[in-house]
């Protein structure tokens, strides 16, 4: 058995896609804002010292580069780590930055085809200078820093928090691997996602060596999942359960003021009732069962004084939610689509709505109910998946395929205040069971197992 003391453990942490993030505002996703939150919690932990990286199977230029930009703008900042700039030495690098820089900014405005046609292009330019020039490769740039780095062969843990492993011969032969698994939703739905987003996941499950890696997963459901995908082949000491948190930045808001300021900046009536739902506009969040019961509430009773707010970005296969709106003549008046809302003002979002309606097919952990009881606020959930762990009894939970079980739970927290209040009190409390100190521990606990094996 191999032992290490805890005040020794050294842990190389993957921040490639907080760099990315860093850069392109859309690219902050649900994913990006788990991974700084687990970063930043690792960061202050007592028993491991966090080194970030910029390494994973396809890291290259823009992973290194954006990466030491997002560690130089933290605070503290991060003297150790395993992040550098590409030598200024490489040919046209101070150019090849500027256009990187362009194509970032540019690609987050609308364009007309014409303009995109022209980003494209320079964008592959780009990618065949990278080719040709050998700054693609992680060997060009990130294997030199480690290997003159005296923290190299102590290295104890090598964690990924969502991208691929490494090639093996960039670590030390006694670094053990740890992987962060959301979700097998890919695997299991296809039908849900896009070729792109089915090969990433394939990539992850593809490069775990089941003999001795070692798996964090977000919930127990994710990691039932994952022991039924790769059956007797993994023991199952090694897949562990790391519960994800809400940020502290989510509470409920009394002032009713800021409620309708916030409202107010994205052109939502602050005088309407409203519900609210928040994910990104795609088939598994089965938003056409939400639409399709506030189309029922609203036919229902002609004089009811009710919205709909849908806050997310628009994502893939999305058409038939916009098609059920545009059955009903005046339905599109009472439903708004927000986009994109910082964080900053989600809080407001959140606490003035009436209930939160979060009926999804398949959820990894679903971290939007916990952020709306977090806020005080009801939710009504699917009874399926992650979800049940998540919101227990603070929250009411229905098949996602019933849309008049759905209906009927709204219509009782719209018509029952005691209930809803009720339901707002539980969870807040339920939501105290969670928190990223927590998820910390049981990682820091994880690479602990994982040092100690064989």
């Amino acid at each position: 058995m191999e032992t290490c003391q805890s005040e020794n453990l050294k842990v190389l942490y993957d921040i490639s896609i907080l760099g990315r993030a860093h850069l392109d505002a859309r690219s902050r996703t649900g994913i990006f804002r788990v991974v700084e939150s687990v970063f930043a919690e690792l960061s202050y932990h007592k028993d491991i010292l966090l080194l970030p990286t910029a390494l994973h199977e396809k890291s290259g230029f823009w992973d290194n580069y954006a990466a030491q930009l997002y560690l130089s703008d933290q605070k503290p900042t991060y003297e150790d780590s395993f992040v550098s700039f590409y030598p200024k030495k490489i040919p046209f690098y101070n150019a090849r930055t500027s256009i990187q820089k362009y194509l970032v900014r540019d690609s987050q405005k609308n364009r007309s085809i014409v303009s995109r046609a022209s980003r494209y292009g320079i964008s592959r330019g780009c990618k065949l200078f990278d080719k040709v020039s050998g700054v693609d490769r992680i060997s060009a740039s990130i294997r030199p820093v480690i290997n003159q780095s005296f923290y190299f062969e102590s290295l104890n843990v090598y964690h990924s928090p969502f991208l691929s492993f490494p090639d093996t011969d960039f670590l030390p032969s006694k670094t053990k691997r740890v992987i962060t698994i959301y979700d097998l939703i890919p695997i299991k739905f296809p039908q849900f996602f896009t070729a792109s987003q089915i090969d990433l996941v394939t990539r992850v499950l593809k490069k775990i060596d089941a003999k001795k890696d070692f798996v964090a997963c977000i919930s127990e459901s994710t990691r039932n999942d994952f022991l039924e995908f790769l059956g007797n082949k993994i023991d199952p000491k090694q897949v562990c359960v790391t519960p994800l948190a809400a940020s502290e930045n989510f509470y409920p808001v009394r002032d009713k003021n800021l409620i309708e300021a916030t409202l107010s900046r994205y052109a939502i009536p602050s005088q309407s009732p409203y519900l609210l739902t928040l994910c990104t506009l795609e088939p598994r969040k089965n938003l056409k069962a939400v639409v399709s019961a506030f189309k029922r509430l609203v036919d229902g009773s002609k004089n009811l004084d009710l919205n709909l707010v849908l806050v997310g970005v628009k994502g893939w296969k999305n058409q038939d939610i916009f098609e059920e709106i545009a059955k009903t003549p005046g339905l599109e008046s009472r439903i708004f689509f927000t986009g994109f809302i910082p964080d900053r003002d989600l809080s407001p979002i959140y606490s003035g709505a009436k209930a939160f309606i979060y009926p999804s097919l398949y959820e990894g952990f679903g971290l939007p109910p916990l952020e709306a009881m977090q806020c005080g606020v009801p939710v009504i959930t699917s009874n399926t998946s992650s979800l049940p762990e998540v919101v227990g009894d603070a929250g009411i939970m229905v098949s996602p395929n019933d849309i008049d079980e759905l209906c009927q739970a709204i219509h009782r927290v719209l018509e029952d205040n005691s209930l809803r209040e009720a339901l707002a009190v539980k969870s807040v409390q339920r939501s105290k069971e969670f928190s990223w100190a927590k998820c910390a521990d049981e990682t820091v606990q994880l690479y602990k197992k994982a040092v100690s094996s064989n």
